[in-house]
């Protein structure tokens, strides 16, 4: 695409789609009609009530918006005056993702973060690493540009999306766990501390976590007593690829 010199006329209106957004930091970048690429900072203390911000439009990656450029105090084109369209860009992608969950992107890093560009879109989406991962460096850092094959996440929440490389690595214990609570095998572990609904405890011989729920008042009168430290036989009863936090409980 041949970039156009850009006319600093504040009263121009512009038009481009937002390539990716930093929710926690505010701020993203307008890949623009007119070939440029421009930041902008969602500065929300532009709102007068907490009403009026939770009312206002949250950007998101796919938002096509309208807006003026202007020089930031160190001479940088910005954009201003960010105004929202619509996201058929995002809703294309979603609806790609429900039709086979299998995407391709070229996969990216900008500063410390992973993302994969959508071949389709343009969208930049950010890249979930799981603590379960293994590999990291082939699999990550030896394919930065690369194409690769992902997965949609979140889809039923269109405002947090993410991805998960589809040829990613797990821990052995991953699998060792699942097939333990396809099995219904006992695993044991060793209690941490608790509260009023369970106990928080750790595999043996490894830092995996989890939390093991008493299913009633029952199971709780009869398994509530012990001592920080102790060694108990449980069950997997739910454990996510995405996070190291697995629920067990004393019945299989």
């Amino acid at each position: 695409m041949v970039k156009l010199v850009l006319s600093m006329d504040s009263n121009i209106i512009l038009y481009g789609f937002i390539s990716r957004f930093y929710v926690e930091l505010n701020y993203g970048f307008i890949e623009a009609d007119d070939g440029n690429c421009y930041f902008f900072f969602h500065d929300k203390k532009q709102y007068k009530t907490s009403e009026e911000a939770k009312a206002a439009h949250k950007f998101r990656a796919g938002d096509r918006v309208a807006f003026q450029a202007e020089y930031d105090e160190k001479g940088r084109t910005k954009a201003c005056n960010v105004k929202f369209i619509q996201n058929e860009k995002r809703d294309k992608l979603i609806k790609e993702a429900e039709e086979s969950n299998t995407l391709k992107g070229y996969l990216k890093k900008i500063d410390d973060d992973y993302f994969v560009k959508h071949i389709n879109t343009y969208i930049f989406i950010p890249v979930k690493i799981s603590e379960w991962e293994t590999n990291l460096e082939s699999i990550y850092q030896d394919r930065i540009d690369d194409l690769v094959l992902f997965e949609l996440r979140n889809i039923k929440k269109p405002h947090s999306l993410y991805a998960t490389l589809t040829d990613r690595l797990l821990k052995k214990e991953y699998a060792l766990l699942e097939e333990q609570k396809f099995l219904k095998e006992p695993v044991y572990v060793r209690i941490n501390g608790g509260n009023v609904g369970g106990y928080f405890c750790e595999f043996l011989d490894s830092q995996i976590k989890c939390y093991c729920k008493f299913i009633d008042e029952q199971d709780k009168a009869k398994n509530g007593n012990f001592p920080k430290g102790e060694i108990i036989a449980v069950f997997v009863k739910h454990i996510s690829a995405e996070r190291l936090m697995i629920t067990t409980s004393f019945n299989a």
